[in-house]
């Protein structure tokens, strides 16, 4: 669901939680966080639906610079 993934991305952009706590507390990978951002600030919130995910996710992924 979008808005799950973008409160838990608020959560962590705000320091309420960790990254670290947010993947274990969800079972989440760093990578996969990492995606959503990306899909976020490429296309906004809608990019977290998961068919977008679907399409974009080479676009997401291929963004090498980003989070290093």
């Amino acid at each position: 669901m979008p808005s799950r993934k973008a409160a838990v991305l608020k959560a962590i952009r705000d320091g309420h939680v960790s990254l670290e706590d947010a993947c274990k507390r969800w079972r989440l990978s760093i990578e996969e966080i990492q995606l959503w951002q990306r899909a976020v600030d490429k296309v906004g919130t809608p990019g977290l639906r998961v068919t977008r995910v679907q399409i974009y996710r080479p676009l997401f992924e291929s963004d090498e610079s980003y989070g290093k």
